[in-house]
């Protein structure tokens, strides 16, 4: 397996600029929620980039965290992806995530587990069910395949 994450950082919001092709959008209650978790857990999880320039960065995955703290440092993963590649994990980051099944018995234990206080703010996040998802794709988007080198001495192929 390849690992394309260069480096992690913290980088200022506005170094780092949204994608182009984004598509996601947020609706308010969304915003709404994860501002309630961010305010009382903070940050638990980078945002994805990739370096355009000299410290600059575009967004991969990351754009609520970063358009709701444009004044804030940001925690952030660096990958090293081409145009395609960083187009074939825009179209396919979060449709893959939600693929995941629920097992909402489990859910409901961890939740039980939790303070009044928190199950309060929860019951204001809306859940989904798996069934609820629409399909977001008609044909399957195929991951690039590594490039194979041949060594111009020995002719033996790699992947570098």
């Amino acid at each position: 397996m390849r690992d394309r994450v260069k480096a992690f950082k913290r980088i200022p919001a506005a170094k780092i600029r949204p994608n182009p092709k984004n598509w996601r959008k947020h609706p308010r209650e969304q915003v709404q929620a994860f501002r309630s978790v961010l305010k009382d857990i903070g940050f638990v999880g980078a945002v994805i980039v990739r370096e355009v320039g000299d410290d600059e960065y575009e967004l991969i995955d990351g754009h609520l965290r970063v358009g709701i703290l444009p004044h804030e440092t940001i925690p952030a993963l660096i990958v090293d992806l081409t145009d395609d590649e960083t187009d074939v994990v825009l179209a396919t980051f979060d449709p893959i995530g939600e693929m995941a099944a629920r097992n909402r018995e489990k859910l409901d234990a961890l939740i039980s587990e939790l303070s009044a206080e928190v199950k309060e703010r929860l019951a204001d996040i809306p859940t989904i069910d798996i069934d609820e998802i629409p399909d977001l794709f008609l044909e399957p988007v195929e991951p690039p395949q590594p490039k194979t080198v041949i060594c111009p001495n020995c002719g033996a192929e790699f992947i570098p």
